[in-house]
């Protein structure tokens, strides 16, 4: 049986094919990467201990190491395999890597691309179907690629107000050669899908969606986290319905991914140090392994025969510690990332602009899409009254403040929207406008916040100004919104972003990592 819709669910467009560049890498190799260490965690053999199963720490002894250049990957979100061909997703780019021979990694999509008319935005998830591989867009769109060219698989970007579904993951239907299965966590519902069909549709808990895996056997496994606390939790559904029987009992912590075999289902957990193994049939324990440093993503043979990680600029092979080489080439990324760990560490002294809290909603949060003008969210949405004092979130300098803003009329918004409709994205000319009344803060480090849909900002804030944290920066209003053109109050809230270089915190990053990173940097764990 399945459920009603309980979101709109857009049509497929009609699919072209578009070729892909080609670029073969030449590889350059080492014989042996550098070593590394796993010193085991005490507490993860405790956990191991208790439920009286093995304890598996990855080091040198049983696992080979890929060593690639330097910011060639540096924090992979998702890592598929099949045959002897790895796809890795990373930086928003798609790279592929050939496992058969010690090769570099070769770029094969990237944001900016088109497919097929598609703009590509910024993708998210990356899933095998048994006709190829699938990308989910931030957008909520999905690619295909067939080992040779890419087609819009779905196109998902309806240019209503109403639309605010949040498409955060993604599994291919491992039966049905069409079917995929999209993780929604706005409205808390999974959908099965093939073409322009909705095969079917149920609801989910109120938590937060993470993850998805589909088995052979039409198992699909969901892996959640609690909306109040970092805790995680695996279900399993079979044609939709809850199956009672499978509770993952063992505690899961800062949960990544999620993979389910014939034998185990695996759940990246401990932001990446820890894989859990549990039984597919009632969710005990089965296994605990600590991880290789920095490991974000991974992939295990459906017969678990094989193993492999994906870590800062590695691959890591379990059990095939002869695997070892250290490979030259490729398209590094150049500059800071975003998505860097190491980017982040040394701010360590912001405050909340306004209010004490983040929202519990994913949709509000940098990364999201945003239905209504083709496009992403780069920061967070923080609803207070209208009126409310917005505050500096660190030391800095003014390096904007547009004082004279004149708030759109609806004649206004009409042809943006149709320019957007006609670009199927928003170009950056348009997103400033949306932003409205906006201050912009230079801070140490090369960071900058911005201050967004203010209703009035402070006179003293002009370019150069130098402004201490915590000091009044404007007040809270809703000017370039699309609900400005209502009344002065409507929709009104804070949106705040935080940039390094061209980039946004949050970008490239799962949602569940950008709200841990933001909750760290405001001191709110």
């Amino acid at each position: 049986p399945t459920s009603q819709p309980i979101a709109p669910i857009a049509t497929a467009v009609a699919i072209t094919e578009t070729p892909l560049p080609t670029n073969t890498p030449q590889p350059t190799l080492t014989p042996t990467p550098p070593a590394w260490d796993n010193p085991a965690n005490d507490r993860f053999a405790q956990t191991a201990s208790d439920w009286k199963v093995d304890f598996i720490t990855l080091d040198q002894t049983n696992t080979g190491t890929w060593q690639f250049d330097p910011q060639m990957f540096v924090h992979p979100i998702a890592f598929v395999v099949r045959q002897e061909t790895a796809y890795l997703l990373d930086g928003g780019r798609v790279l592929r890597i050939d496992l058969s021979q010690p090769s570099p990694p070769q770029t094969i999509l990237q944001p900016g691309e088109h497919i097929a008319g598609v703009r590509v935005q910024e993708p998210l998830d990356l899933a095998f179907a048994p006709d190829g591989l699938l990308v989910l867009d931030r957008t909520s769109d999905v690619y295909h690629f067939n080992g040779e060219t890419w087609s819009v698989d779905r196109y998902d970007r309806p240019i209503r107000d109403t639309s605010s579904h949040y498409y955060v993951a993604m599994d291919g239907d491992k039966f049905a050669v069409n079917g995929r299965y999209l993780l929604e966590n706005e409205y808390n519902y999974v959908i099965n899908y093939a073409g322009d069909q909705q095969l079917a549709l149920w609801s989910l808990p109120e938590e937060r969606a993470i993850d998805i895996s589909a088995t052979i056997d039409e198992n699909v496994y969901v892996l959640s986290n609690q909306m109040d606390s970092t805790a995680g939790q695996v279900r399993l559904y079979r044609y939709t319905s809850l199956i009672d029987n499978f509770r993952s009992r063992v505690q899961i912590d800062r949960p990544r991914e999620i993979m389910a075999t014939a034998t185990a289902v695996y759940v990246l957990d401990q932001a990446g140090a820890r894989l859990l193994a549990l039984d597919p049939d009632n969710g005990n324990l089965q296994r605990v392994y600590q991880l290789p440093p920095d490991v974000t993503a991974f992939w295990v043979d459906p017969t678990d025969t094989q193993m492999i990680l994906a870590g800062r600029d590695r691959l890591y092979f379990w059990q095939q510690p002869e695997r070892l080489a250290s490979i030259s080439g490729g398209e590094p990324l150049v500059g800071i990332q975003p998505h860097d760990p190491h980017s982040w560490d040394q701010f360590t002294d912001y405050q909340l602009p306004v209010g004490i809290n983040l929202s519990p909603r994913d949709l509000q949060m940098p990364g999201a899409p945003r239905h209504y003008r083709l496009g992403i969210h780069a920061g967070a949405d923080l609803y207070w009254a209208p009126g409310t004092d917005v505050y500096a979130a660190a030391d800095g300098t003014v390096i904007r403040s547009n004082h004279n803003f004149i708030n759109p009329s609806a004649a206004q918004f009409d042809v943006w929207r149709a320019q957007v409709n006609q670009l199927g994205y928003t170009p950056d000319d348009l997103l400033d406008q949306y932003r409205g009344m906006q201050v912009w803060i230079a801070h140490e480090h090369g960071a900058v916040s911005r201050y967004v849909h203010l209703s009035s900002i402070d006179w003293t804030l002009v370019e150069d100004v130098p402004v201490a944290k915590g000091q009044f920066v404007g007040t809270v209003g809703n000017t370039g919104s699309p609900a400005s053109i209502i009344s002065t109050e409507e929709d009104a809230h804070l949106h705040f972003e935080l940039w390094l270089g061209d980039h946004y915190l949050g970008q490239y990053l799962r949602p569940i990592e950008t709200r841990e990173w933001l909750s760290r940097l405001f001191g709110l764990e």
